[in-house]
C-alpha cells in the first residue's frame, strides 16, 4: 500500500508458515508516509520474518506471543529520510519469546529496527521494557544481534530482566545500538542502551554514535 493514511494489522490468532524464502508472518508495508502499526498476540511459526512492519512515516510493533523465524524475528523500519524529530520507530514485546535463525542465514536479528533519517528508534522504554527472551542464531561465520536497532537520530533500547542473545560467530553481538547522529537536524542525538538481564553472545552490547 502506499497512503498517508496507514496501516494497521491487529492478530489474535497463530499463524504457521512454511519455511520457505521470501515469507512472512505478518507483512505491513507502506509506501507512503501514513503510520503502519502492527500488534500481534499470536504464535507466529516459523516464516523467514515474523513480522514486518515498514514505512514512510511512523511505525509501531507491539508483540505478546512467540515469534520463531529463520532469518529476523521483527523488523520494523521507518523509510523516512527527513530530520524530523517527530518520526518514530517504536517496537514492544511483552512476553515473546523470539528466536531468530536457522543455521542458513549470514545476516539475522532477533529484533531488528530502523529509522533511516534522523527520527527516534525505541525498542522498548522505560515504562515497558523488552519482557521476553530474545535469541538469533546464523550459519557459520555470519551476523546474529539480538537486537539491532540503528538510526539518524536518537536510538533507545530497554531490555527488561529476560536474556538477550547473539550468535556465537562473525560480528554478532548480543545487543547492537547506532546513530548516524544527524548533526545538520541541530539536535544533541544520543544512544541509550539499559538492560537489567543477561546478554550473551560472541559480543555482548554495542553502542556507537556518529
Amino acid at each position: 500500500a502506499s497512503n498517508a493514511n496507514g496501516i494497521t494489522v491487529t492478530n489474535a490468532a497463530d499463524i504457521y508458515v512454511d519455511s520457505n524464502a521470501n515469507t512472512f508472518g505478518i507483512d505491513a508495508t507502506n509506501t507512503g508516509s501514513g503510520t503502519v502499526t502492527v500488534v500481534n498476540t499470536g504464535k507466529i511459526d516459523p516464516p523467514q520474518v515474523g513480522i514486518n512492519a515498514v514505512g514512510g512515516g511512523n511505525v509501531s510493533v507491539t508483540n505478546n506471543a512467540a515469534v520463531a523465524a529463520n532469518q529476523i524475528g521483527i523488523n520494523a523500519k521507518s523509510n523516512n529520510i527527513l530530520n524530523d524529530d517527530s518520526k518514530t520507530v517504536n517496537v514492544i514485546d511483552i512476553t515473546g519469546p523470539i528466536a531468530a535463525g536457522d543455521g542458513v542465514f549470514t545476516d539475522v536479528d532477533g529484533i531488528r529496527a530502523e529509522m533511516v533519517g534522523g527520527g527516534t528508534v525505541n525498542v522498548g522504554t522505560s515504562l515497558q521494557r523488552i519482557g521476553s527472551n530474545v535469541t538469533a542464531t546464523s550459519a557459520a561465520a555470519g551476523k546474529a544481534d539480538g537486537v539491532d536497532a540503528k538510526g539518524g537520530g536518537d536510538v533507545n533500547v530497554q531490555m527488561g530482566i529476560a536474556t538477550t542473545t547473539g550468535g556465537a560467530n562473525g560480528d554478532s553481538w548480543g545487543i547492537r545500538a547506532a546513530s548516524t547522529s544527524n548533526a545538520s537536524d541541530g539536535n544533541a542525538d544520543e544512544v541509550n542502551v539499559n538492560t537489567q538481564g543477561a546478554v550473551n553472545g560472541r559480543n555482548g552490547i554495542l553502542a556507537t554514535n556518529n
